[in-house]
């Protein structure tokens, strides 16, 4: 494998890693909301604003970095699976 296709691997993990922990992050604090609200229902109801603050606009830009990359990684392949790949992405 070339170094530069060692790179793209690199970058791609990273991204993905930083995509799922975002996901992880809002997926706890949804699931806050829920146990909040059933606990303490006389409470304000949460605001997505928050959501928008704690990564959702992050986990967008870290699937984005992570699909381009991968649209790359897949050129290693050859052309067929690269087309594949652009489809299903």
């Amino acid at each position: 494998m070339s170094h530069g296709v060692k790179k793209t691997v690199q970058e791609l993990s990273i991204a993905c890693l930083q995509c799922r922990l975002s996901t992880l992050l809002i997926q706890a604090r949804l699931r806050w909301w829920l146990v909040r609200t059933t606990l303490m229902p006389f409470a304000p109801l949460p605001s997505f604003d928050t959501l928008s603050r704690l990564g959702s606009a992050d986990m967008i830009s870290f699937y984005e970095t992570a699909r381009s990359l991968a649209e790359v990684f897949s050129l290693a392949y050859g052309d067929e699976y690269h087309q594949k790949l652009v489809q299903a992405l």
